[in-house]
Order: structure tokens, then sequence, then C-alpha cells
């Protein structure tokens, strides 16, 4: 952070931002969620006739082919289930990245950015505001010696 007499400039190399359309990142997360319920339901399914061809299966009455064949599809949905709940991860983080979280609490004085502004990378230290940090006021004043007294 660089203070510059009494406020603070924010910089770019102190904030993990990545400055795109919040709808989109809603949207992305929204649809992983769908496809997520939709795996799990999936999955639960599966559970269930695995269950069931086990049973078969100890009458003899299907084919260890069969049994094998549903262990494997149940196998199929667990891990693309947890490959889902990755890309919703993934998606919330990548959705954290589009908010600017300044490195003090304090007042902005100039804002030097606007919305939609491509914010740059990070390493090229621009400024997207000036803040002021109230907890580091300073005031410098000419007292006459007499009136110090």
């Amino acid at each position: 952070m660089q203070i510059a007499t009494s406020f603070h400039l924010v910089r770019l190399t102190h904030l993990r931002c990545h400055l795109l359309n919040l709808a989109i990142h809603e949207e992305r997360i929204q649809e992983l969620r769908v496809a997520l319920q939709e795996r799990q339901a999936q999955l639960r399914n599966a559970e269930l006739d695995l269950q069931r061809y086990r049973g078969l299966y100890a009458e003899d009455s299907i084919a260890k082919q069969t049994l094998d064949t549903q262990e494997a599809l149940v196998n199929q949905y667990r891990s693309g289930l947890k490959s889902l709940q990755a890309d919703v991860a993934t998606a919330r983080l990548n959705l954290d990245f589009t908010q600017v979280r300044a490195p003090i609490a304090g007042v902005v004085l100039a804002r030097l950015a606007v919305p939609g502004m491509a914010a740059g990378s990070m390493q090229d230290g621009k400024a997207l505001v000036e803040l002021y940090d109230p907890t580091q006021l300073q005031v410098r004043a000419d007292v006459p010696l007499a009136d110090a007294g």
C-alpha cells in the first residue's frame, strides 16, 4: 500500500480482482446447481438399482455382468458428482473475484475507475480508488508561540 499524505491509494497489486460480468458467474453457478441436483438424483436411482441387482444376483436371477455394469454406473455417477461439486466451488470462487475489497475501512475520496472498465492486470499497479483512513488523520498547523502557552 502506498501512503500519500492523508489518504491511501488502493493498488491492484494488493487486490485479487477479476472485474467480470457478475450475471455470467451467477448464471453459471445456477446451471451447475441444477446439474448437481440431477446427478444426485441419478446416483440415488442407480444405487437403488444396484441394491436390487445384488438381491437378484444372490438369488441367481441375473448374470454377474449385469451387476458389474450397475456397479460401474454407480461409480461413474459418484465421480461425476464430485466433479460437479468442484465446478460449483470454482464458480463460487470466480464470483468472489468479481468483487474488489479495500485493504482498509475508509472514505472514498476519488474513484479512478468506473464500473465496466477493465481493471488491467494485478501487476500494473494502477489505483482504482483513493481512500482516506480516518484513523490516520494528522493535522499540521502553524501556531504563534504566544498562543501556544
